[in-house]
């Protein structure tokens, strides 16, 4: 931990824009979650894939350290629709459940 209390891990660093001609650097905490949790619209990287769905998801382009975005989050338990580089894929909410995405 450094002397604000933040872990080492989950923080990066960004150069944010102020407006005034400057920059100021920032520190902001990235989390990990299911990608059945994620919200519509929102990025993450993946981190990791559970169980041995390995070999079938980067067959669709999903591997550890893609980014991804959700574009379609069904209601009630249905399939959940992700872009990895440019290009759409539909994934079952059980498939979802078992990768792990840092968002922030």
């Amino acid at each position: 931990m450094d002397i604000f209390g933040r872990g080492k891990k989950k923080n990066s660093l960004y150069r944010l824009w102020d407006g005034a001609k400057s920059y100021r650097k920032e520190y902001v905490k990235r989390m990990e979650k299911k990608m059945s949790e994620m919200d519509f619209d929102e990025v993450g990287t993946v981190k990791e894939i559970l169980g041995d769905l390995k070999k079938q998801m980067a067959g669709i382009g999903i591997r550890e350290g893609k980014e991804v975005r959700m574009t379609t989050k069904q209601p009630i338990k249905g399939p959940v629709v992700v872009e990895v580089d440019k290009s759409f894929t539909s994934l079952g909410l059980g498939v979802a459940e078992k990768i792990v995405v840092e968002v922030g």
